[in-house]
């Protein structure tokens, strides 16, 4: 894992990224001063459930694996993340511990924030602080979708028969 700096290089990450490409030039300089922007290798573990959960990403480009373990299964991939998303929201939350293991399937380039000092930010700046909230629940919004899905997935080895629910105003 590679951490590099760069105030110019950093902003202009930000803006070429769907989550933060609308926000306005002010809240993208202030968000600056607390990036990192990383890279890794394929196969690196970004972070790994249990662990303290103490800083956020957004993935600049590359895709990311989310892992959980599962007693009697071991670790199961539960989703796959890419350019644009958000990774360790945990952090940003109140910290606690990582829910997921993350694992690089790629090389991964992230721009990163000790959540922490992300979270200090928000409080102080609430320009900010919405930003980055707003942002953060569209993330925690498709994820519950993703979950949802999989549930589906996983539950529903048929499509139900339709022909059996009565029709709208209709006898079964």
């Amino acid at each position: 894992m590679t951490p590099s700096t760069g105030h110019n290089a950093t902003l202009q990450e930000l803006r070429t990224l769907e989550l933060s490409a609308a926000w306005p030039h002010s809240v993208l300089e202030r968000l600056v001063s607390l990036a990192t922007i990383r890279e890794c290798r394929a196969g690196t573990v970004l972070f790994r459930e249990g662990e303290a959960a103490d800083s956020i990403a957004v993935v600049a480009s590359g895709t990311v694996a989310l892992e959980m373990r599962f007693p009697g299964r071991g670790s199961v991939r539960l989703l796959t993340v890419g350019r644009g998303e958000l990774l360790g929201w945990t952090a940003l939350l109140g910290g606690g511990a990582a829910t997921a293991t993350a694992i690089a399937q790629t090389e991964v380039r992230l721009v990163s924030f000790a959540g922490g000092d992300l979270a200090a930010l928000c409080d102080r700046d609430h320009e900010v602080g919405y930003q980055v909230m707003r942002r953060l629940a569209w993330a925690v919004s498709r994820r519950l979708t993703a979950t949802r899905l999989q549930l589906l997935d996983l539950y529903s080895r048929e499509s139900p028969d339709i022909s059996v629910f009565p029709a709208a105003g209709g006898r079964a």
